[in-house]
């Protein structure tokens, strides 16, 4: 038998390179590539050996091939540690970018995202400003337009009532009708305590504004909005002084702006005490009564300069509704409204609190019930007046600064008996109800006679 040196000796020269190849490819089994090729190699020569050989050459390719998956499990698993460092790498960046939007609210260019709320906020105040700078433009513009308007608006100084040429008025006799022509008080003549109760309740800026009071009319939009409804007004004494005498009492806007534009003008011509005795000269308290001086001699029999602290504030309160805070009419109510204005000039700081409580304390007491014929024909010669001024187109001040003569229908007679007949309360079914009565010439249809309970 030959020995195994010998059969290798003759074997062909691919047999020989694969044993070479064989120790080749343990050594480089890390060489993935190499390990690959040499495995190849080694399992083509194999297939050329004989059996016995066939063994060992398997064993080799074996080798080699275990050497080769070695290598390329390492890359798979050089891939799989790769794609995980990659997934915790994204993962990573993903919990960052969470993190981010949550805490700082980025937008994709890698801006800060303001929240919605203040988004929203944000808006609704540049809204705000915007508005607001809009309407102070337009108030401007509004208030520019107004002074140059109003410079060619003029109040009428015949209008006011400042002089004393009443007009003479005559019955159907021709005889002269005595009336009380004591509607106009001069400043001189208003006393403190009178003025004291009407600033404070129906002007209490009436010294300080030029006419009109932007700060009351603020106001008063306030309060009606709050309270939803019209709760209180802004007109102050000189505007309702103009509305008494130069206007009529239609609700518009341009009237209003003329009403303002000419009580601006008052303002320059007269002091503050003139404009509030012209005012108390016109303004109607019930009864009958114009003016402060008829008003103290109708509800408590004397002059203005004779007036209590209650008996002022008394009148005072009668202005708001005559019909329902007259003392004639109800004194519970007129009390009740006394003891309002009481408070207002106290709050106001026109009396202490010692004054404010004895005038609450103070029983209210009235005038009686004037019989005389001058107090009979009171009403009478109040329906000619306003006839007139109808009939004349012109306002009541204009007429009693006018010195006319007026003929009248009235039977003086026939009107005292009318008059006592209405206030016979025993022609009444109830107590607190009140009465009127006319008489007419049928012939001509004028009225003889004329009394009513309520004083108009």
């Amino acid at each position: 038998m030959k020995s195994r040196e010998e059969e290798r000796k003759n074997l062909p020269a691919a047999e020989a390179q694969t044993d070479e190849c064989t120790p080749r490819g343990e050594a480089h089994s890390a060489r993935a590539a190499n390990g690959e090729r040499a495995g190849e190699d080694c399992a083509q020569n194999g297939d050329a050996t004989t059996d016995g050989r066939g063994k060992r050459l398997t064993r080799s390719t074996q080798t080699q091939n275990k050497a080769g998956d070695e290598a390329y499990g390492h890359d798979k698993n050089a891939q799989k540690h790769e794609k995980q460092g990659n997934k915790r790498n994204n993962n990573s960046i993903n919990a960052e970018t969470n993190s981010g939007e949550k805490g700082t609210n980025k937008d994709k260019c890698g801006k800060e995202k303001k929240p919605l709320g203040r988004r929203i906020l944000r808006i609704v105040c540049v809204a705000i400003i915007c508005a607001v700078l809009l309407a102070g433009a337009g108030s401007l513009a509004a208030y520019i337009g107004f002074a140059a308007w109003s410079k060619d608006v003029e109040f009428d100084a015949a209008l006011l009532p400042t002089a004393t040429a009443m007009p003479v008025i005559l019955d159907k006799n021709g005889e002269k009708i005595d009336y009380h022509d004591d509607g106009y008080i001069t400043a001189d003549e208003v006393p403190e305590i009178v003025k004291a109760a009407f600033v404070a309740l129906e002007d209490k800026r009436f010294y300080e504004h030029k006419g009109y009071d932007p700060k009351g009319i603020a106001r008063a939009v306030l309060t009606n909005i709050k309270a939803g409804k019209t709760v209180e007004g802004a007109s102050t004494i000189t505007q309702q002084l103009v509305k008494n005498t130069h206007l009529s009492a239609e609700r518009t806007l341009s009237r209003k702006l003329k009403e303002i534009a000419i009580a601006k003008k008052i303002e320059e011509h007269y002091s503050k005490d003139e404009i509030l005795a012209m005012y108390l000269s016109v303004i109607y308290f019930g009864a009958g009564a114009y003016g402060v001086q008829e008003a103290a001699r109708v509800y408590f029999d004397c002059t203005p300069q004779e007036l209590t602290v209650a008996q002022a504030a008394t009148l005072a309160g009668i202005l708001k509704n005559p019909s329902r805070y007259s003392p004639k009419n109800s004194v519970s109510r007129a009390t009740e409204r006394r003891d309002l204005v009481i408070d207002i000039m106290q709050r106001e700081g026109y009396i202490t609190a010692e004054t404010a409580v004895s005038a609450k304390n103070e029983k209210m007491k009235l005038a009686a019930e004037d019989g005389s014929r001058e107090g009979y024909t009171a009403q009478y010669v109040r329906l000619v007046i306003d006839e007139a001024c109808k009939m004349l187109g012109v306002t009541e001040h204009r007429l009693c600064n006018s010195g006319v003569t007026i003929m009248t229908a009235l039977d003086s007679c026939a009107q005292t008996i009318l008059a006592e007949e209405t206030n016979d309360r025993s022609n009444y079914s109830a107590a607190g109800v009140s009465g009127s009565a006319i008489l007419l010439d049928n012939a001509t249809g004028e009225i003889a006679a004329y009394y009513g309970t309520l004083g108009y």
